[in-house]
C-alpha cells in the first residue's frame, strides 16, 4: 500500500499510510443456462451440459456436476437427506492467513462503501454528465481535476493540494533535487511564500536576496497563491540559466534575477567550539542531517552547547528522531495523533552530548524545528531562546496517483511529550528575546 509514496525533505512526513485505488480488481462472470437446451454460455463461450436443464414451477433445475465445474466450486449431492452441498472458501479464513489478501480486502471493500456514499455519487455522475452532454466539449478536458482540486480546497488546509501531472512533474522534480537552484530556504506563510534562510555565498546571497522576502512573482508567473512545492520547483532549471524573482519587503516591490547554480550545502555547521562553548547550526532536517550532527558532536569537548534552528524550516521526522535521541536518550520525542491512532513516539539509541543547552528558535523554525525544540523543552533537557516559533504542527502525505497525479494531504499532528499544541500556536521560548541578539545573550551567559 505504501510503495508509492514519497518521502520530502522540506516537509515533515511521518508515517505513510498510501491507498488510491482498491488493491483487489473484481471482475464478473455470466453463467447463462436454458431450460430444454444442453448448452450453456460461460463468458460468451459455449459448454455442453451433461443434462438439460428443466423448467418447473417458475424454478430451473440444473446438472449440479457441470455448475460445480464451471464456477470452479464443489458441489456435492447428498443421497440420504437428498440436498445439494456447496463447498468455497470462506473470506475471513483465508483472509486470517493472508495477510497481504486481508489489507487489499479491506482496501476494496473500502473504496466500494465509498462509491456507495449519496455525495461522491453525485460528484462522479456530475463529471460524466459534463463530459457526455456538455455543448462544448473541448472545455471539458481537466474537468476531474478542477474538481480534486475543489475537493482539496473545501478543506481550507494551506498544507494540503492536488496536483494534476503537469504540476505533479514540477512537484518531484524539486522533491528528488534533480535540478540546481538559486540557494535559498523556503517557507509557507500567511503572506505567501518567504524566504527564511540564504546560503552564504550562492547566487541568491550575491543577488541581495534576504531573510524575510516574500516571492510574488517568478518569471512574471503570479504565485503569491502558489504552494510551497510549486514556488520552489519554479526556482530550479538548468544550471547558468537565470530567473527572475520579485519580491515583497518592507512593504515595497523588488525585481532580481538571479543566475541558477548547482548548490551542495551541509544542514550542518560547527560556528563556534572552544573549550567553554560550542555553537551548531541546524538548517534543515534531511537524511544526511544526523550523521552530519554526529561529527560534529564528535569535536566538542564544551560544558554548554548552543542549538541555532533560527529559520529551519523542518524536515524528515526520522532525522529529528535520531538527533532527539544524541540529547535526551531514550526518551520521548512527541506525541503523534492520525484519524485512527494516538501514539508517543520515543528516541532511539544512546545520548551523546550531556552538557548544558540552549536552543535558540524565531518565528520562521517550524515543523520538526518546533518538535525538537519542544522536545527538549518538555524534559528540561534545554533552554529555549527567542521568539515564538512559526506553529507547524501537522504533517502531510504526498500520494502518488496512478494518472501522474499527485494528492499532498495533512494526515497527521504532533504535540510535544508533554501534550502541548504546536499547530497554530508554536513553542514558546523561556527566554523571550529578539532572535537577532539571542546568540550574543547566550555567549554572555555563565
Amino acid at each position: 500500500m505504501a510503495e508509492k509514496t514519497r518521502k520530502i525533505a522540506f516537509i515533515l512526513v511521518l508515517t505513510m499510510i498510501f491507498w488510491v485505488s482498491p488493491a483487489l480488481s473484481y471482475s464478473n462472470h455470466t453463467l447463462q443456462l436454458f431450460p430444454n437446451k444442453r448448452t450453456a454460455i460461460v463468458d460468451g463461450k459455449n459448454y455442453t451440459l451433461t443434462a438439460t436443464p428443466l423448467l418447473s414451477g417458475g424454478r430451473l433445475f440444473v446438472p449440479i456436476r457441470d455448475v460445480s465445474d464451471l464456477l470452479g466450486i464443489t458441489v456435492s449431492w447428498d443421497a440420504k437427506v437428498k440436498k445439494a452441498v456447496v463447498s468455497y472458501p470462506f473470506v475471513p479464513d483465508l483472509t486470517a492467513e493472508n495477510q497481504t489478501l486481508k489489507e487489499n480486502l479491506q482496501d476494496s471493500l473500502s473504496y466500494l462503501q465509498i462509491l456507495e456514499d449519496p455525495q461522491t455519487n453525485a460528484l462522479l455522475t456530475t463529471i460524466k454528465t459534463i463530459k457526455e452532454q456538455y455543448l462544448y466539449p473541448e472545455k471539458t478536458s481537466s474537468i476531474a481535476y478542477a474538481a480534486a482540486k475543489g475537493a482539496v480546497d473545501s478543506l481550507q488546509d494551506a498544507y494540503s493540494g492536488f496536483y494534476d501531472p503537469v504540476e505533479a512533474k514540477q512537484v518531484l522534480e524539486a522533491v528528488q533535487g534533480n535540478f540546481v537552484g538559486i540557494g535559498v530556504y523556503l517557507q509557507e506563510s500567511k503572506s505567501g511564500i518567504v524566504i527564511v534562510k540564504v546560503v552564504p555565498n550562492s547566487p541568491a546571497e550575491k543577488a541581495g536576496l534576504k531573510a524575510g522576502d516574500i516571492i510574488t512573482k517568478v518569471d512574471n508567473q503570479d504565485v503569491s497563491q502558489s504552494s510551497l512545492d510549486i514556488v520552489s520547483a519554479l526556482l530550479k532549471g538548468e544550471e547558468g540559466t537565470t530567473v527572475n524573482l520579485t519580491v515583497t519587503r518592507s512593504g515595497k516591490a523588488l525585481s532580481v534575477t538571479v543566475q541558477r547554480k548547482s548548490i551542495t550545502v551541509p544542514t550542518v555547521t560547527l560556528n563556534m567550539s572552544t573549550t567553554t562553548v560550542a555553537v551548531i547550526q541546524i538548517d534543515q532536517f534531511t537524511e544526511t542531517t544526523p550523521t552530519e550532527l554526529k561529527q560534529a558532536l564528535q569535536s566538542v569537548k564544551a560544558p554548554k552547547l548552543v542549538l541555532d534552528l533560527r529559520g529551519n524550516p523542518g524536515g524528515l521526522v526520522q532525522s529529528l528522531v535520531d538527533i532527539a535521541g544524541m540529547f535526551l536518550g531514550p526518551k520521548p520525542v512527541f506525541v503523534y495523533r492520525d484519524n485512527q491512532q494516538t501514539a508517543t513516539i520515543d528516541a532511539e539509541g544512546s545520548q551523546i552530548y550531556t552538557g548544558k543547552m540552549y536552543v535558540l528558535v524565531d518565528k520562521y523554525s517550524a515543523s520538526a524545528a518546533e518538535m525538537l525544540s519542544g522536545a527538549l523543552q518538555d524534559n528540561k533537557r534545554a533552554i529555549i531562546v527567542g521568539e515564538r516559533t512559526y506553529g507547524k504542527g501537522v504533517g502531510q502525505t504526498l500520494f502518488d496517483l496512478d494518472d501522474g497525479s499527485l494528492l499532498y494531504l495533512t494526515t497527521f499532528e504532533f504535540r510535544t511529550p508533554t501534550g502541548k499544541t504546536i499547530n497554530n500556536y508554536g513553542i514558546d521560548p523561556d527566554v523571550k528575546i529578539d532572535p537577532a541578539t539571542a546568540l550574543q545573550y547566550v555567549l554572555g551567559l555563565p
